[in-house]
C-alpha cells in the first residue's frame, strides 16, 4: 500500500512538472512571437521613414527646373542673332543645311534656304526671297525655277517670325546633357523630346516619343550670315 502511494505521488509530481514546463514554453513562444512582430513593425516603420526622407518633396521636384525662366532666357539669347545656319544630321550624316534670316536691311523679315546634295550635285531651295518668290536651283546648272512664295509671312507679321521659330510652348525642362560637346537642357512635350543649347537657345536634337530611331541632330552652327545668301546670285538664269 505504501509503495502504491509513493508511486502515485511520483506520477503526480511528474505530471505537475510537465504541465509547468509546457505552460512555460507556451508563454515563451507567445512572447517570442510578440517580440518578432514588434521588431518587424519597427523595421517597416524605419524603412518607410528612410524612404520618405530620401524622396524629394513634390514642390522641390517640380521646381528643380523653372521652364518659364529657361525659355525666356533661350528667346532672349536667340534674338541676338539676325540669322543663323545649321547642318541637319541623321545617323552621323548631314542630310541638308538650313539657313534662316530674321532681319533684312535692319528691318524685321523672314526667309530661309535649304542646301542639299543629290547624286553628287548640290541643290538649293530659297523661300520668301524679297518677300515674293521661292526658288529652286543647282549652282552647277546655273538655272533657277521661280514660283510665287508659299510662305504666310509678309510685312504685316514679320515681327513675329522669330518668336514663332523659337517656340517652346508645351515643353517642360526635364534634365541636362551634352550633345556634340554642347551643354544642353532636355525638354519634353507630349509627343517630342528636344535638347536646347544653353549658350544660345538653339535646338541641338529632336526625336519623337515612341520612335526608336536615333534623333535628328543640329550641328555646325553659323550666325549673323550675309544677306546675300538669301538671294539668287548673279549669273543664274531665271525660269518661271
Amino acid at each position: 500500500m505504501v509503495m502504491r502511494l509513493a508511486w502515485v505521488r511520483a506520477r503526480v509530481i511528474s505530471a505537475v512538472r510537465l504541465f509547468r514546463f509546457t505552460i512555460k514554453n507556451s508563454m515563451l513562444a507567445k512572447i517570442t512571437k510578440l517580440k518578432i512582430l514588434f521588431l518587424i513593425c519597427v523595421c517597416l516603420i524605419c524603412a518607410c521613414q528612410k524612404g520618405k526622407d530620401n524622396r524629394l518633396p513634390d514642390s522641390e521636384a517640380t521646381r528643380k527646373y523653372d521652364t518659364s525662366l529657361i525659355v525666356a532666357d533661350f528667346i532672349a539669347k536667340a534674338k541676338r542673332f539676325d540669322s543663323y545656319a545649321a547642318d541637319y544630321v541623321f545617323q552621323g550624316h548631314a542630310v541638308k543645311r538650313m539657313s534662316f534670316l530674321f532681319k533684312k536691311n535692319g528691318k524685321d523679315f523672314y526667309s530661309y534656304r535649304s542646301d542639299y546634295f543629290e547624286n553628287g550635285k548640290k541643290h538649293s531651295r530659297l523661300f520668301g526671297v524679297d518677300g515674293k518668290y521661292d526658288y529652286e536651283y543647282s549652282p552647277t546648272d546655273k538655272i533657277a525655277i521661280r514660283r510665287p512664295t508659299q510662305m504666310q509671312w509678309n510685312e504685316t507679321n514679320y515681327a513675329g517670325a522669330k518668336n514663332w521659330h523659337f517656340d517652346f510652348d508645351g515643353y517642360e525642362v526635364v534634365g541636362e546633357k551634352q550633345v556634340n560637346g554642347k551643354d544642353c537642357y532636355i525638354m519634353e512635350s507630349k509627343d517630342s523630346v528636344i535638347s536646347v543649347w544653353k549658350e544660345n537657345g538653339m535646338k541641338t536634337s529632336l526625336s519623337s516619343k515612341g520612335d526608336n530611331r536615333p534623333p535628328l541632330e543640329y550641328d555646325n552652327f553659323a550666325f549673323n550670315l550675309s544677306e546675300d545668301e538669301f538671294v539668287i546670285p548673279d549669273g543664274i538664269e531665271i525660269k518661271e
